[in-house]
């Protein structure tokens, strides 16, 4: 599959899946805000090369619970 429909598998489809897509799965106004801040676009990237993108961020319920940088 491509890089988007991978990302879509893993956020808002698995929502729906899960009937959460009311409160996660995509970055929307009174959603959790829970997301990862990569060193680079994955859209842009060799399929095969996705898998060495780093965390720089990680941020759940819109708190940030990991920054690389601050280490």
């Amino acid at each position: 599959p491509d890089i988007h429909a991978a990302i879509e598998a893993a956020t808002l489809a698995g929502a729906r899946a899960l009937g959460l897509e009311s409160v996660t799965g995509s970055i929307e106004v009174g959603k959790s805000a829970d997301f990862v801040l990569l060193d680079r676009s994955i859209v842009n990237v060799d399929a095969d090369d996705v898998e060495q993108a780093i965390v720089i961020k990680t941020i759940l319920q819109g708190k940030t619970v990991f920054d690389r940088t601050a280490q």
